[in-house]
This record gives structure tokens, sequence and C-alpha cells, in this order.
């Protein structure tokens, strides 16, 4: 005797229809399927409501004979165990090895850095140069034999800070450096005419002798 017949059950049977109606819900659905999984005779009771079914909506089905859950649950049960401890310690061994890689590739990041960190907080040698100061000419030498003011280059220009007397003196002073360096011009010009003519030193006796008064 089956539990169905033990125990006729109104509500399982309404529910199996209402399956074959698509119109069961969740838990109606999961109650089928269980008594389905576990009593030989409520799954006979099923085929036989979509027999049922088929015929009512005129639905002709020539596999409506055949019955292959017995031929399923053979199979199912033929299927090797898995080994659910193998795969647990293979994955496992997977994991570490991930591991071991993920630290050493960790480690090296952080060496790098590390290396690189210590390469630029390594004070720079920097090279200092002395400023170089510019040599001023001392001008002073220069014209206090003429007792005159230095001034700038282009002496026909206004100066400012300088009186007109100072400025006179300027000007005769940069006409004297002129002459002086007419002269030594003049001179060796003529030193080099004398060494082909007796005659060159004679212009620059009389260049000489005309510039005084």
């Amino acid at each position: 005797m089956t539990a169905i017949d033990n125990q006729p059950d109104r509500r399982l049977k309404e529910s199996l229809s209402a399956l074959m109606d698509n119109e069961a819900n969740e838990l109606e659905m999961h109650r089928v399927l269980d008594y389905l999984q576990k009593d030989e005779a409520f799954r006979q009771t099923a085929f036989s409501y979509q027999l049922i079914g088929e015929t009512l909506r005129k639905e002709n089905n020539a596999f409506a004979g055949i019955d292959i859950s017995s031929a399923v649950s053979d199979a199912i049960g033929q299927e090797p165990a898995v080994n659910t401890e193998e795969r647990f310690t293979g994955r496992w061994q997977s994991l570490g090895r991930f591991a071991v890689a993920a630290s050493v590739t960790l480690a090296v990041i952080v060496g790098v850095q590390l290396w690189n960190g210590q390469q630029a907080g390594q004070p720079e040698v920097a090279v200092v140069q002395e400023p170089v100061q510019p040599v001023a000419q001392d001008t002073g030498s220069l014209v206090a034999d003429y007792g005159a003011v230095g001034v700038l280059a282009g002496y026909g220009t206004e100066q400012k800070g300088l009186t007109p007397s100072q400025l006179n003196r300027a000007r005769v002073f940069a006409d004297n450096v002129a002459r002086e360096r007419f002269s030594a011009y003049m001179l060796q010009h003529a030193e080099q005419q004398s060494s082909y003519t007796a005659q060159g030193m004679l212009p620059f006796v009389r260049a000489a002798s005309f510039e005084r008064p």
C-alpha cells in the first residue's frame, strides 16, 4: 500500500491537477515534485492525469505511452560518485598556488617601490658655480693725467649728473685720446714705410708740425 492509498490527500491531487493545467503556485509545484521523486504510485497518477488532459484537449502525442523516468533513475544511479574531498583539495591547491604567486608579485612590487624611494631620497650632488664677477676697468688712472671725469661712450650725447665744465673736460679728454691713437697709427705706418724709402718719416713730421700751434 502506498502513501496515497493509505492517506488519500485531496489537496495533493488538487495541486497535481493545477500543475497539469499550469495553474499551480510555487509551493504546490515543490510539493508535487517532492512526491513525484519518492512515490511511484503518485508518478503513475500524474501520468494518468497527463493522458486525461491531452485527451480532453484533443492532443495526440506519439510518445505518451513511453515512460523514461525509470531509465533516467537507473542512469543516475549508475553514475560514479563524485569525490567531493578530492575536488575540495584540488581547489585549495589552486588557491594556494594563486596565493603564492600573488605574494611573490606583491613582494616584487614593494621592493621596486622601496628601491625607487631610496634612489629618490638620496641627496643629489649639486654643482655650485661661483658667480663670475665682471672686471671693472679702472679708468681713474687713465683720466688722472688729464684731470677729467670718466664718462660713458658717446660723449656728444646728454650725460646726466655732469656739470657743463665736467662735460667739456670729458670732451677734451676724448679728443686727446683720439689724437694719441691717431699719432700711434701714423708712427706705425711711418716705420713700415721707412723700410722701403728714406722719405718715410716726412709725412709724419709734417703732420706733427702742422698740429702744433
